[in-house]
């Protein structure tokens, strides 16, 4: 069975992970961010995260992608720790029931 995918065609399930899907990442790139802020025990679940300040872009192409929202609030940014993020997740986002 093939997947058609804006930009790049057709693209076996197979290949999927390499396929380029939000901006200039790829699914696997997507996945990777999206899991280090998932709730591990209810994906569809807010989202309230501390991140590095250079994967913001990356992780709100992920939330985007896996829930339909998207960052709605930065909480807190040191030069540290990063920054506090939240989403309301796809649950309570625009793909949820």
């Amino acid at each position: 069975m093939d997947v058609a995918i804006r930009r790049t065609g057709t693209v076996s399930p197979d290949h999927m992970e390499d396929t380029i899907m939000e901006g200039p990442y790829t699914v696997a790139e997507l996945r990777k961010a999206f899991e280090a802020v998932q709730d591990p025990d209810d994906w569809r679940a807010e989202i309230d995260a501390w991140i590095d300040h250079k994967d913001y872009d990356v992780t709100n192409a992920a939330i985007t992608f896996f829930t339909g929202a998207e960052i709605d609030a930065v909480t807190q940014v040191t030069p540290i720790k990063g920054m506090g993020i939240h989403a309301v997740g796809y649950r309570n986002g625009p793909c949820g029931p």
